[in-house]
């Protein structure tokens, strides 16, 4: 597979294309920077992730009966510090230092203004020094300093599923699967973006799911990256950044062989889950990160998609 326009791709036999006809309320569409991947899954040269690195470490985490961890949902780096969230089992979020050594953890489970019933994401902002706790449960959202202590906390404006913040202070909204919770306005929108106040800036992208006929959606949609803000959505071909004034075309993934028919209103999960079998297809998953120490090129920046 040949490197196309200063960036490379790594693709598994899960990819799929699919150009679904996109709405947009307010959105402006910046298609200046799009890069287009051809892929054709026929070819046996496909490269393998780890010829992208040229070594890998593993740190233990010191374990004490103050931190026990079940199944870890996230780790986040926050500037020296490593936070793991388990939100199932011990439903606690702790912090270690870069060196493995246990820190603190944050917050705890209760009804107060500064605990949490669920832990169903954690979103640094990092130009603040704070993390938020989107408490599905209670409806809100709690906030903590990187030192562990409580912040603030607010109630939920409306339903979405889990956010991130650009550098700016906006917040950028996941919120598919609303179609028919009483929120009309927002049902259509996979992506809202919001000021610091939640007052809307523009929204978009065909929201697909429907609990009576397509229940699919991909992992995690919204991803940050060296606070820069991506989204991929569920089963599209193209990659955006995220701005505050717009959302900018990065990649599109062009899937040259046996690629999967386009989604629309009419799929059915019955219908989904036969085409999985037949065709390749994009799951959503993907890294951007800059040029790997280890090879001898200009700095670039390179995006892992599966």
């Amino acid at each position: 597979m040949k490197t196309k326009l200063q960036f490379l791709i790594f693709i598994t036999i899960s990819l799929i294309s699919c150009g679904k006809k996109e709405t947009f309320t307010n959105l402006n569409l910046d298609t200046s920077e799009l890069k287009t991947i051809r892929i054709n899954a026929n070819e046996e040269n496909l490269p393998k992730i780890d010829s992208l690195f040229s070594e890998v470490e593993f740190l233990k985490l010191q374990t004490t009966d103050k931190n026990l961890i079940g199944t870890i949902a996230q780790i986040i780096f926050l500037d020296s510090l490593i936070l793991i969230t388990d939100n199932s089992s011990a439903k606690s979020i702790y912090e270690f230092h870069n060196d493995g050594s246990f820190y603190r953890q944050i917050g705890n489970i209760g009804n107060g203004p500064n605990e949490y019933v669920s832990i169903d994401h954690v979103t640094p902002i990092s130009n603040k020094k704070i993390i938020s706790v989107l408490d599905l449960s209670q409806q809100k959202v709690i906030y903590y300093n990187y030192k562990g202590e409580f912040n603030s906390s607010e109630q939920m404006k409306f339903p979405y599923l889990y956010c991130e913040y650009l550098k700016t202070g906006e917040k950028v909204y996941y919120t598919s699967g609303l179609k028919g919770a009483g929120y009309p306005d927002w049902e259509e929108n996979t992506l809202t973006v919001a000021d610091t106040k939640n007052q809307i800036l523009y929204g978009g992208f065909m929201n697909t799911y429907d609990t009576q006929k397509f229940t699919y959606t991909t992992s995690l949609p919204i991803r940050n990256f060296a606070s820069e803000i991506y989204y991929a959505p569920s089963f599209s071909d193209t990659i955006y950044k995220i701005a505050k004034e717009s959302v900018i075309a990065k990649y599109l993934i062009d899937i040259e062989w046996n690629k999967m028919p386009e989604i629309g209103r009419e799929t059915t999960d019955e219908k989904f889950s036969d085409d999985t079998h037949r065709y390749f297809y994009f799951n959503g998953d993907f890294i951007e990160y800059n040029t790997p120490k280890n090879l001898d090129r200009k700095k670039e920046n390179y995006i892992c998609a599966k």
